[in-house]
Order: structure tokens, then C-alpha cells, then sequence
């Protein structure tokens, strides 16, 4: 991004072309930075992003959008391409003639509805096979996979033969993979083993699934070790479809947890856990529905994730979990690194959550309350942003989320996440004096919000991107 802002900034008309976007370790994010530099810079950037459809709420209003698995757009020269080359990157000793590789490609793309990634696969699948021998025969054209779930089952078939269901069962747990993707040791195989009960898998299961699927999989780094995800989005879609996905996150919680190191007489040291556990622990388990333990073990509360911690707040349903939540709730305003378990502890005992306040004796921490009296306020956390009065304020929806967007003397608006409470991008700019009413609202499906100012006009917002729509 900071390569882009610097052409803009020296006045170089851009166009800018983003694959896989559903591939990224944080879609939406990325389609909010996008679109921050499309308001910024207007007519001089131009961008294409490629995207599943889940993903299109997120995107500018005034965007074109291009469906490209609709029949005017398939493109069967571009598949046949696609799924020739697969099959020559896959016999690069020319096992076959090119003929009858370029009659196979032919065959895989005339199949109705073949998406660039099944094709991909069904490509690999019959190169891995070795079967262009029959590519004339119109029983083996029929029975070329046309959708995804066909295609992956067709190609693990036939390259793993009775293995393919372990392959299947490895795969699985990448599809609930959360950031950057799973770390192989100590947690691939563990997740593998809690959803599917009974069956065993181990490192040399995990090597020849990477050895012999590779197109499947994306190895990154993250914490200083690899971690490994699907290589696409529908794939997680295919893997999960028609399973129950609460108690698959329930299991992958269980397993998490049970993989903690743990101290005799001290229950779990989370600060030994795995950087995923500690991380992502939080997201499977409000997910599975079964968080409150978390809420209330304080270790975890110490070590866990800020941000993740953040988005599952809401899942506490126990007395003593949405006590703990409170407390965390209250902390999170004053703590800095180093004092967190100090000020949970303190906020524990302004909340009347002795028992959670007590536990945070066996924990280092630079102070320690023993007690407090205090007058509790209602949980609240400001949301602090603005360089004038906050003169107007107004809640609404945007991609599903509920968020409040205010205005203020400082001439501008902001939008604030109200979960996490966390502001949205940048203000938005346009008034030139003080905004003294907002309202949010709905044109169509697209979530705007209205604002009034001392400068005599009234502006129109679209509240996901953030871009004033149309003139005053």
C-alpha cells in the first residue's frame, strides 16, 4: 500500500489489479484499505479486484461488478488453456502425445459451468491418473467432474486411492483455519484427530498430503513458524459443506485446549500455549458456543489476543463470564503492556467479582488491589477520535456489523465498530463547518448515512466505503 499511496502522491494515474482477494489472511480489511485509496484519490486510481460474491457487500457502491461465473463471461478458450497447461505442468516428461493432451483440455473445458479451479483440479486429477488414453471415449467425457466437490473428490480418489478419506480428514481442519492458517506441529494432526473421533493421523500424514496435493495448500509464516491454509476459499466451502460447523468449532476448542502445557496445582499455562492457541483459541470456542470458561480463567484473559478477544465478548452467557467481560471491558481503557493483570484484577474488584479478582494472585503483576469500593458505571468505553464537540450521532448497519457514526465542530464524521469499538478507516471529510445532524439509513441494499452542517448542505454517505455519494 505504500508503494501505491507514493505514485499517487507524485500524481501517476494508477490502475491497480488484485487477485484472490478471498485468499488473503483478511479480506475485508484489504477491501477497506482499497477503498479508502479509491475515495482519497478519485479519478486517478483505478482498481480491479477479484473476489467471491460473500465478499461484495463490502465493496464501493458505484462499483461495476462483473459475474464472472455468469454464462456471458465464461470464457471456454481460457479454461482450455488453463486446464492444458495444468496437464503440461503435471507431464513435463511428455508421458502423453500433445494431441491427446490438448484433446483432454478440450473435454475438461466443454463440461457445463467449469469454474477455473475445478477444471485446475480435474486437470491435475487426470494427469496424476494417467488416463488421456481414453480421451476420445465419450464415457470417459461423462465422467469428468462438473463442480468442485465432484472434482475434489475425483482427484484425491484418484491419487491417494484408500487414503483419500485421511486426506480428506487432514484437510478438513484448514478449512476452519483462522489469520494466516494453521502451524503443522503439535496442532494440524491434534485438529485432524478432534473431528474425526477414533482415527489417528501424525506427521508422516500431514507430509504426504503436502507432498502429493501442493495446489491445495498455502504455506506461510507467521510468529516465526510455518503455518499452512487452503490455497482457496471455495475449497473451505467444499470441505465444510454439511457439517454441523458449531460442534466442528467446539472440537477444534477442545483439542486447542487440551494441547496447553499444563503447571501441577496451577491448571493450564497459556503462556506456553501456542501462538495460534493463544490467538485463535477464543474465535473456535465462541464459535462452538462454549467460551465462558475462557472468560473466566484468568491466565487465558492475561496472554489471549486482543483483538479476538474483543469479537467474542459478546458470546459470554454465564453470570460469571459477562462479570469477567465486564471486567476486561474496563481494563482495556486504562492497561498498557506490562500492567493488564493489574488493572483486570482492580476492575474485577470495582465489579464485584471477588472470585475472579483473588485468582489473579498467583500472576506477576507491577500492583495489586486487595479491595475497592467503588461506584460502578455502566460498561462503556469512550470512543475517542474526534478534535472538537461531538455535536450529532446516529447507529446503523454496515456489512452486517452494527456501527455508530458521529459528527462532530472538527468539520468531520467518523464511523466506529461497535463491537470492538474501534474507529472505521478515516473520518470522512467534505463539510467545511461543523456537522450537527446525522442520520443512517438504506438506499436499495447499500447502508448510507445523511449528514447536516453549519455550512448549509447536507451530504449523502455510503457508510461501507466511506465515499460521499454524489454533490451536496
Amino acid at each position: 500500500m505504500a508503494r501505491i499511496t507514493a505514485a499517487l502522491e507524485a500524481g501517476r494515474p494508477l490502475t491497480v489489479v488484485v487477485d484472490g482477494v478471498d485468499e488473503a489472511v483478511d479480506p475485508p480489511e484489504l477491501i477497506r484499505a482499497v477503498s479508502a485509496l479509491l475515495a482519497a484519490y478519485g479519478g486517478e486510481l483505478r482498481v480491479l479486484l477479484a473476489a467471491g460474491s460473500e465478499l461484495l457487500p463490502l465493496f464501493v457502491a458505484e462499483a461495476q461488478i462483473v459475474d464472472l461465473d455468469a454464462a456471458e463471461y465464461l470464457d471456454r478458450d481460457a479454461v482450455r488453456e488453463l486446464a492444458g497447461e495444468e496437464l503440461r505442468r503435471a507431464m513435463p516428461d511428455g508421458s502423453f502425445a500433445t494431441a491427446d493432451a490438448a484433446r483432454a483440455a478440450e473435454a475438461i473445458a466443454a463440461v457445463p459451468g467449469q469454474s477455473f479451479l475445478t477444471a485446475r483440479i480435474v486437470a491435475a486429477s487426470v494427469a496424476a491418473g494417467a488416463r488421456l488414453t481414453a480421451v476420445d471415449d465419450p464415457q470417459w467425457q461423462a465422467a469428468l467432474p462438473d463442480d468442485l466437490s465432484a472434482a475434489v473428490h475425483a482427484d484425491l480418489s484418484g491419487r491417494l486411492g484408500d487414503d483419500a478419506a485421511r486426506a480428506r480428514a487432514l484437510l478438513l481442519p484448514l478449512a476452519y483455519a483462522q489469520g494466516a492458517g494453521l502451524p503443522w506441529e503439535d496442532t494440524w494432526p491434534a485438529l485432524a484427530e478432534a473431528l474425526h473421533p477414533g482415527d489417528r493421523y501424525g506427521h508422516d500424514d500431514v507430509r504426504r498430503l503436502c507432498d502429493s496435493v501442493p495446489g491445495y495448500l498455502v504455506e506461510d509464516l507467521s510468529d516465526g513458524q510455518s503455518v499452512y491454509r487452503l490455497s482457496h476459499a471455495a475449497l473451505a466451502d467444499c470441505l465444510r459443506a454439511g457439517r454441523d460447523e458449531t460442534a466442528d468449532h467446539r472440537a477444534i476448542a477442545g483439542a486447542l485446549r487440551a494441547a496447553v502445557p499444563r503447571t501441577a496445582g496451577r491448571g493450564p499455562s497459556w503462556a506456553d500455549a501456542q501462538a495460534y492457541t493463544r490467538t485463535h483459541l477464543i474465535t473456535h470456542a465462541a464459535a462452538g458456543q462454549d467460551v465462558d470458561d475462557l472468560f473466566t480463567d484468568v491466565g487465558f484473559l492475561i496472554v489471549a489476543a486482543h483483538p479476538q478477544m474483543v469479537a467474542a465478548l459478546p458470546a459470554a452467557r454465564s453470570e460469571a463470564a459477562q462479570a469477567a467481560v465486564d471486567a476486561y471491558r474496563r481494563a482495556e481503557e486504562q492497561a498498557t503492556e506490562g500492567t493488564h493483570a493489574a488493572y483486570l484484577e482492580l476492575a474485577a474488584r470495582c465489579g464485584g467479582a471477588t472470585t475472579l479478582a483473588d485468582a489473579f494472585a498467583e500472576f506477576p503483576r507491577p500492583w495489586s488491589a486487595r479491595w475497592a469500593s467503588w461506584h460502578v458505571d455502566l460498561p462503556h468505553r469512550p470512543l475517542a477520535g474526534h478534535t472538537g464537540a461531538v455535536l450529532c450521532a446516529a447507529v446503523g448497519q454496515r456489512a452486517g456489523a452494527d456501527v455508530a457514526v458521529t459528527g462532530s465542530d472538527d468539520h468531520t464524521l467518523r464511523r466506529w465498530d461497535l463491537t470492538s469499538s474501534e474507529p472505521i478507516a478515516e473520518p470522512l471529510c467534505g463539510h467545511t463547518a461543523g456537522v450537527t445532524a446525522v442520520a443512517t439509513g438504506w438506499i436499495g441494499d447499500r447502508p448510507v448515512a445523511v449528514s447536516g452542517s453549519d455550512d448549509r448542505t447536507i451530504r449523502r454517505w455510503d457508510l461501507v466505503t466511506g465515499s460521499p455519494i454524489g454533490e451536496p
